[in-house]
């Protein structure tokens, strides 16, 4: 009888190592996906609550009432604001962020867009502080059916009115490993979101990726108004 022993040898304790580094790498890509997954939809449900909250005070104190989003704060944030009463009437000119074509037009644009920014205050009822979005979600564009294009930097705001009308829109926000969308309607709470995973060979920072992330959301848009 043969007390000898046999140990394992030098390609399977390497195979059983492969195994092991397979299983981390697995399970660190797949929370990290989570831990983004979960400040997307926490950023979608702010904006949500929002979008409820804002149409109730409209109603209720018969205002205007909007969420102006700052897209080109880094992290990016967004603010509810009261406006005036329900007869005052927003610019075509600054809903619909017209195009301009000369210096002296840009110009009055913007002192036509302080003008009306003194006539809004902070709601502080829904959020003390302005609502600060994670560093690892940005909203890549924001789209409405006043609007010809996406907006993709500067200021841009949703709003509502006392009849229970808002402006629909639809906005959409990315991480370096999705682009997500959220449409809104005019009137109900029906919000539609859908989740497009970044299924393209280029990888990188959510930076590297906005360009790709523009593109789809763009697509996505001309339908959208085609609906």
């Amino acid at each position: 009888m043969s007390n000898k022993q046999q140990g394992f040898s030098l390609i399977e304790i390497l195979v059983a190592l492969g195994l092991i580094a397979l299983v981390i790498s697995t399970f660190t890509t797949s929370s990290g996906m989570f831990s983004n997954r979960q400040k997307l939809d926490e950023s979608l449900d702010s904006i949500r609550r929002a979008i409820r909250f804002s149409q109730d005070e409209a109603a209720l104190k018969n205002k205007i009432v909007r969420i102006r989003f700052l897209l080109d704060k880094r992290p990016q944030e967004f603010a509810v604001e009261f406006g005036p009463s329900d007869n005052f009437v927003i610019p075509k000119s600054i809903v619909g962020q017209a195009e301009v074509s000369s210096l002296k037009e840009q110009e009055e644009l913007e002192a036509e867009k302080k003008s009306i920014d003194k006539k809004f205050s902070k709601v502080d009822e829904f959020q003390e502080d302005n609502y600060e979005f994670s560093e690892k979600v940005r909203i890549i564009s924001y789209g409405s059916t006043l609007f010809k294009s996406l907006v993709s930097e500067g200021d841009v705001s949703m709003y509502f009115y006392p009849s229970g009308e808002k402006d629909s829109a639809l906005i959409f926000l990315a991480t370096d490993e999705e682009l997500s969308s959220l449409s809104i309607p005019s009137f109900t709470m029906d919000f539609e979101t859908e989740y497009m995973v970044n299924s393209e060979e280029v990888s990188g920072s959510l930076d590297e990726l906005i360009e790709i992330y523009t593109d789809k959301a763009k697509g996505i848009f001309e339908k959208w108004l085609k609906e």
